[in-house]
C-alpha cells in the first residue's frame, strides 16, 4: 500500500468515526429537553401558587422556548454534518470502486445525492401534495436525532400554548405567544437553509460532469 492509499484509508476511517459520533449525542439532547420541560413545570407551579407574577412567568417561558429552539437547530446542524460526512464517504467509495459492494439504500453517484437535498425525500407523504414542495431544498437528521427534532418542535408548541392559556391572554402573554410562534416558524426555516447549503455543495460537484 503506497502513501496515497494509506492516507485515503485513514481519512475514510476518520469519516466513519465522525459519523458514528454524530449518532451518539443523545445525552446532549436530553440535557436540553429535561431542564426546559422541568423548568417550565417549576415556573407554572410557582405562578399558580402566586410566588411569581405573570411577567416573570411569561419571560421565563420565552427563555425555555428559546432553549428548545436552539435544541432543534442543533439537531439540524448535526443532521447537515451527518449528510456532509455521508456524502464525502460515498464519494470516496465511488473513487476507489467499491460502491457496488454497499447497500442499495446508500447514496451512490452525485445525481442520487441530489435527491437527498429534497423535502420529498425525507417526507414523501407531504411531498406528494405538490411538486414544488417535493423538490424544495431540505436537510433532515437521521434516526433518533430526527425524533428529538420533532420533540423540540412539539415542546415549543406545548410551552407556548400552555403559557398563553394559563396567563389568560394578558398583554405580556401575547408577547410571549408571538415569540413562541416565531421560534416555531424558524425551526422549519433552519432545515430549508441547511438544505440549500447541502444542495449547493452537491451542485458544485455535479458541475464538472456537465462539461
Amino acid at each position: 500500500m503506497d502513501l496515497k492509499d494509506e492516507v485515503r484509508l485513514r481519512r475514510h476511517q476518520l469519516f466513519l468515526e465522525a459519523l458514528r459520533y454524530r449518532e451518539q449525542e443523545v445525552f446532549r439532547y436530553l440535557a436540553i429537553m429535561g431542564p426546559a420541560l422541568g423548568g417550565f413545570v417549576w415556573l407554572l407551579a410557582r405562578y399558580r401558587n402566586h410566588h411569581i407574577d405573570i411577567t416573570t412567568f411569561c419571560l421565563g417561558t420565552v427563555g425555555l422556548v428559546a432553549l428548545l429552539f436552539l435544541g432543534a437547530c442543533y439537531c439540524i446542524a448535526l443532521g447537515y454534518n451527518y449528510r456532509y460526512l455521508t456524502f464525502q464517504i460515498s464519494k470516496e467509495e465511488d473513487e476507489i470502486g467499491v460502491s457496488r459492494t454497499v447497500l442499495k439504500a446508500w447514496p451512490r453517484g452525485l445525481h442520487r445525492w441530489f435527491e437527498w437535498t429534497k423535502f420529498g425525500h425525507y417526507h414523501p407523504l407531504l411531498g406528494k401534495l405538490h411538486a414544488r414542495l417535493y423538490n424544495s431544498a431540505w436537510c433532515f437528521p437521521p434516526g433518533l436525532i430526527a425524533v428529538f427534532w420533532y420533540a423540540f418542535v412539539v415542546g415549543q408548541v406545548f410551552l407556548t400554548l400552555t403559557a398563553f392559556l394559563v396567563s389568560k391572554s394578558d398583554r405580556i402573554a401575547w408577547l410571549a405567544f408571538g415569540v413562541g410562534i416565531v421560534c416555531v416558524a424558524m425551526t422549519f426555516i433552519v432545515p430549508w437553509w441547511h438544505g440549500k447549503k447541502l444542495r449547493d455543495l452537491v451542485e458544485k460537484e455535479i458541475e464538472p460532469d456537465k462539461g
